[in-house]
């Protein structure tokens, strides 16, 4: 940039190529092959200074009232009511690539000197979705929808199976203490269908490729990597029963979620230049993290090239390839604050439901996948699409949402690149980088960032009751004790296969499982 005096003109010249590389790279890096040919890119100069505040209202979901109604049969007498038509339709749109969603990441570079002048890169992506999210309240029938949308594909999906691992069943993966409640509420709503259910590693030994091929249903609990064995089972057949150390899933991770700025200190000073984060302790736990992950995944890539015959038994959930996912209660392996575990704790405590522990929460998010950007590397594999289920969707902060996103098919939303959970395993000299040569977020970059962030709310994730509309409508709950026999106590305890025996108990339930 210089200045004409005899002419009083400024002229700027910009190269934008550093710019629209970073912008980018975003959307590219770790997202598989396909990608890089499909971006656009465009750039301009802006004053900073005539830049407004972005608007940010409360987040919200949309109901599905536009949509048009897709009829599915269940076992008689029941049926859908309008609304829930209405779900099946949107989240089939989503399922058959009928949804689109542009995908947007900003780069903004301050020019030196130039009192406010700024250039900025957008680059952009048209994509088709392959996930969404139903977000109905809690009884609103967020499980016979999941059914429908099964039932609808049932035929598409037994066509599809292949074998070795190409599985006709979607995989429905729950918190442990909802398997048996979703068996029965398939057994009530569509009773023809082959359903499995694997509580933890001692019942994967029992089933076959074979029956795992040729399921509708695969019901499995969201934390099964703490099932103990299973991870072991994974790393031994990825390394063909060779003797191999196998990682714990770490206590701790390096990194805790900040959901606001009350109580939180940056002590950075000349002295400490690296603001906190070379602390010994957090960086162990990163460093564990971190090792976790890379021998996790990279056992499941060596897995699933493995030669099985169909009477193999034992063989991990990763090994197999789904019709479609769905992940009852997403939110709880996202939430993982203090003050959110604290309230989940006293939530458990007062409906006798189970206490779903962080260790459990991080073993969720490992077996999700989460920090994995291209979903064909991910844990668990689907062909057509993955759905979420929550009566309380996660819309308290932009970070959340982006992450949902992520989670729901790796569609991206601005700011997933320099997203806080990968932090949980950096080394500090990254997070240094991170947090200090990161370009800072201008009110324009944010604004596209809650822009998107509805955007995406809009188009992959329906909410047709909320809370407050189930609100005056009274729950009768009838509570009917059957006392085991001496036949069925035993089978109960042999279901506790991957409980150490010294913690079996017929007092145990499957939510209170703590199997280290």
């Amino acid at each position: 940039m210089w200045l004409d005096k005899k002419s009083s003109e400024v002229t700027v010249k910009c190269y934008p190529e550093v710019a629209a590389h970073q912008a980018s790279r975003g959307l590219i890096e770790g997202r598989g092959s396909d990608v890089k040919n499909e971006i656009s890119v465009r750039f301009r100069l802006a004053d900073l200074t005539q830049q407004t505040d972005p608007v940010v209202d409360p987040f919200r979901v949309s109901n599905c009232d536009s949509e048009e109604m897709t009829s599915v049969s269940l076992k008689e007498p029941y049926k859908l009511y309008e609304r829930q038509q209405k779900a099946v339709t949107k989240m089939c749109s989503i399922e058959d690539g009928n949804t689109l969603f542009e995908e947007l990441e900003m780069s903004e570079q301050e020019m030196p000197g130039s009192a406010g002048w700024s250039l900025i890169a957008k680059a952009t992506r048209e994509t088709k979705i392959s996930g969404g999210v139903i977000a109905d309240a809690i009884g609103a029938g967020k499980t016979v929808i999941s059914i429908a949308i099964i039932v609808r594909g049932i035929e598409k999906a037994r066509h599809s199976r292949s074998f070795p691992n190409q599985s006709s069943a979607t995989l429905v993966v729950v918190p442990p203490g909802l398997i048996d409640q979703w068996k029965s509420e398939i057994r009530k709503f569509a009773p023809s269908m082959k359903v499995i259910s694997v509580y933890d590693y001692g019942s994967i030994g029992k089933i076959r490729v074979k029956d795992m091929i040729e399921a509708d249903v695969v019901i499995c609990p969201v934390d099964i990597l703490e099932s103990e064995g299973y991870m072991d089972n994974v790393v031994r057949k990825a390394e063909k029963n060779k003797k191999i150390y196998t990682p714990k899933l770490p206590k701790y991770t390096g990194q805790q979620e900040k959901n606001g700025a009350d109580g939180v200190w940056i002590p950075s000073s000349s002295a400490d230049p690296y603001g906190g984060a070379n602390n010994p302790n957090n960086q162990k736990r990163r460093n564990e993290s971190a090792y976790y992950t890379y021998v996790y995944l990279n056992s499941v890539e060596k897995l699933r090239k493995m030669e099985v015959d169909k009477q193999d038994k034992g063989l991990p959930l990763e090994f197999f390839e789904w019709e479609r996912i769905i992940v009852d209660e997403i939110h709880e392996s996202l939430c993982t604050t203090k003050d959110e575990l604290k309230l989940a704790k006293e939530f458990s405590s007062e409906n006798d439901s189970g206490f779903f522990q962080e260790k459990n929460r991080r073993a969720g998010r490992e077996l999700l996948g989460i920090t994995q950007k291209d979903v064909r590397r991910r844990p668990l594999l689907y062909r057509r699409a993955i759905f979420g289920l929550t009566g309380t969707p996660l819309l308290d902060s932009s970070s959340r949402v982006i992450e949902l996103a992520n989670l729901m098919g790796n569609t991206y939303v601005i700011g997933l690149s320099s997203h806080w959970r990968k932090l949980e395993r950096e080394s500090c000299r990254d997070i240094f980088l991170h947090n200090y040569l990161e370009p800072k977020q201008s009110r324009e970059v944010r604004k596209h960032i809650y822009s998107k962030c509805q955007d995406y709310l809009q188009t992959a994730c329906c909410r047709n009751k909320s809370g407050e509309e189930m609100k005056g409508i009274e729950l009768i709950t009838h509570t009917t004790t059957v006392p085991m026999t001496k036949e069925e106590s035993i089978l109960y305890k042999k279901s506790q296969s991957g409980i150490n025996p010294s913690k079996q108990s017929l007092s145990i339930k499957p939510e209170d499982f703590d199997v280290t």
